[in-house]
């Protein structure tokens, strides 16, 4: 890069505009204008109070249905009462 000196206004060649599909505030930026950027490079972090409690729910959710499934599994692989157990040629009533 060069550097140039001069009384003016200095105006980009290109403006380009960054939408998501969220809304949310700026928390971090990670490039500065004029940076050039590859594919995939981040270029700031959004905070959405919102987005952030949807998934505190969803995760508190998902904990609570896998607990339930253990449980279910456990309860599956218990005998129930007046069930027969058989071993061999015996048998055994509950």
């Amino acid at each position: 890069m060069r550097e140039v000196r001069g009384v003016g206004t200095l105006v980009p060649l290109k403006i380009l505009v960054v939408a998501t599909n969220v809304e949310g505030r700026v928390t971090n930026r990670y490039v500065l204008p004029g940076t050039p950027l590859e594919v995939g490079t981040p270029m700031f972090e959004l905070a959405n109070p919102k987005i952030e409690q949807d998934l505190f729910e969803a995760e508190s959710g998902l904990k609570g249905a896998e607990a339930d499934l253990v449980n279910l599994a456990r309860d599956a692989r218990r005998p129930t009462a007046g069930a027969t157990i058989r071993h061999g040629a015996g048998a055994l009533r509950l």
